[in-house]
């Protein structure tokens, strides 16, 4: 999951980000947690991915328009490279 969010970002950028969230000293500080059905295809279930760096959620909720279909709610951050901060640092 965190590949697949950090590999959006240039090269230049998705090298460092991978490097540092997916270090194992990274990895043995970050935690997955889930809720609901624990599938992408069922309304209500939700992900979180909670790193040192890396934060990622993900919510399956119920359609607005056709409410028998589901989309996607997500974010990906990293929180100290993001929003202001350093850039990979």
């Amino acid at each position: 999951m965190i590949r697949t969010y950090v590999n959006t970002q240039a090269r230049e950028y998705a090298d460092n980000q991978l490097a540092a969230h997916l270090s194992d000293t990274a990895l043995a500080q970050t935690y997955v947690a889930y809720a609901g059905a624990g599938t992408v295809s069922s309304n209500g279930s939700y992900f979180r991915v909670d790193g040192p760096r890396v934060w990622i959620e993900f919510s399956v909720q119920r359609g607005i328009i056709i409410n028998s279909d589901i989309h996607y709610h997500t974010i990906w951050r990293d929180k100290t490279g993001d929003y202001g901060g350093k850039c990979c640092s």
